[in-house]
């Protein structure tokens, strides 16, 4: 009787903005063809999530079983997964697994935290059985990336990347771009205790139920986003970013208002930009749906000033503060056997 045990660590998806789509019709030559849910994301290498994955080989195999006492949430989601992936009539035929969650980054808080672990534990179970990893197989086996593709190609590869929407005939939107983020512009994540982001079927509803977005804040998005965010990354501009950033975050939040009752998830979260901004903190948005808020800085200093600055306004606890970087690598897998 043998064992394997693969380990993987994976990093935490800022989504700077999500494009609503698809683009509403103009009736013009200039017409392009549907693509809905573009749009830009970061890496970063807190909060982070771990599981491992053992596998016992036997001739009597064994239930195969998740274990995550810190979260029955993320138990009954990863145990689903092993289901499809390795029960009766599923693609993977492996008896014997547990899956041990050691941690996981918060749930339905803009840090795409299901991706990470469906991601990782597709990853380690196609591992075990002798199969390439692939995000589009990856993706298709989980049913993520259904809208951003961001944390799928994350997990691969890490870095700040742009997705280029998604087209009725793919079921995963292509990677336009990806480069590593300059990993001395920390990031701090401001994460208030509020309600979670919009998720589950609220949010399929709003995607079902919401309208085409208008073709000229189409074209804004598009022009901050090419001529804006994605050099000033290259060229290490931090100015450049900050100001592309923080137009193109606060142009998809108006269009999510409906759904999240204004420019962000909560009056808290609209305070504390407004706060920041009047500190002259200027590359600051807000993640996905949040509650998580994002500001970027030019250095370590600065962000540990704004840190203290936090706190010693009451502004937010100790915990609800944290300063982290860029993961440029993607996950780390490792593999043991005995």
């Amino acid at each position: 009787m043998s064992s394997s045990t693969i380990t993987i660590e994976t990093s935490s998806r800022l989504h700077f903005g999500l494009m609503p789509g698809p683009t509403e019709p103009s009736g013009g030559e200039d017409d392009l063809p549907v693509r809905a849910f573009g749009g830009a994301g970061l890496m970063i290498r807190e909060p982070g999530s771990t599981i491992a994955v053992h596998h016992v080989e036997s001739r009597r195999g064994g239930a195969n079983h998740v274990e995550c006492p810190h979260s029955a949430s993320v138990r009954q989601r990863l145990e689903r997964l092993l289901d499809e992936l390795c029960g009766p009539g599923g693609r993977l035929d492996l008896k014997g697994i547990r899956v041990e969650v050691r941690s996981a980054a918060p749930e339905h808080a803009g840090l795409g935290t299901g991706t990470q672990l469906c991601i990782a534990l597709a990853s380690a179970l196609k591992r075990l059985a002798g199969k390439s990893l692939n995000p589009h197989h990856c993706a298709g086996w989980t049913e993520r990336g259904r809208r951003s593709a961001i944390g799928v190609y994350g997990f691969f590869q890490g870095g700040f990347l742009v997705d280029g929407g998604k087209s009725p005939h793919f079921s995963l939107a292509p990677l336009l771009s990806r480069h590593p983020f300059p990993e001395d512009w920390p990031i701090v994540l401001l994460r208030p205790e509020l309600p979670a982001g919009l998720h589950g079927t609220p949010e399929e509803s709003f995607f079902r139920e919401s309208l085409p977005i208008a073709q000229e804040h189409a074209d804004r998005l598009c022009r901050l986003l090419l001529l804006g965010v994605m050099p000033a990354v290259v060229d290490k501009d931090f100015n450049g970013f900050a100001q592309s950033l923080s137009l193109y975050n606060g142009i998809v939040g108006d269009r999510f208002a409906a759904a999240q009752g204004g420019r962000f998830a909560h009056p808290r979260l609209e305070a504390l930009v407004a706060l920041l901004r009047h500190w002259d903190v200027t590359a600051v948005g807000q993640s996905s749906w949040g509650p998580t808020l994002f500001a970027v800085l030019p250095d370590r200093d600065r962000a540990e000033w704004l840190r203290e600055r936090l706190l010693s306004e009451d502004a937010l606890s100790p915990d609800e503060v944290l300063i982290t970087e860029a993961d440029n690598t993607g996950a780390h897998i490792t593999e043991t056997s005995v």
